[in-house]
């Protein structure tokens, strides 16, 4: 195992969760965006307002992949969304429902994501705030 830090690309220091996907890459969700790591170079993903598609929020809580090999990051404050590895390029869990669909509202602080692979469908848990 190689220790990795900010020294050698990861945008900071905080690391939130840590994951492996089906390809081998690893992931690293800090409070500074996104990380991925190829076992050469680490490749950084954070918001740009530009752009529609990047990452909704660089407070990353958690990461998961599904059995489409789509990457799902837990945020804190504006929910979930995915990476399509194809595209390179973030959607929010909404974009998947249909348009009949009712309002889906799961909470802002998505803190663990885990998928069935039974059934297929994910389960985001989520800390909910009372006042």
């Amino acid at each position: 195992m190689k220790k990795i830090t900010q020294n050698e690309g990861l945008s900071q220091g905080t690391v939130n969760d840590i994951f492996e996907d089906s390809n081998g890459l690893m992931w690293f969700a800090t409070k500074d965006g996104l990380n991925r790591y190829d076992g050469n170079e680490i490749k950084v993903y954070r918001r740009n307002h530009n752009v529609p598609n990047s990452l909704p929020n660089n407070h990353i809580l958690t990461i998961n992949e599904d059995h489409k090999g789509r990457i799902w990051i837990g945020t804190l404050g504006n929910n979930l969304c995915f990476l399509d590895p194809v595209t390179d390029k973030f959607f929010s869990y909404k974009t998947l429902l249909k348009v009949n669909d009712p309002p889906t509202r799961i909470g802002e602080h998505i803190y663990s994501i885990a998928f069935d692979s039974t059934i297929g469908c994910f389960m985001p848990a989520v800390i909910q705030e009372f006042h």
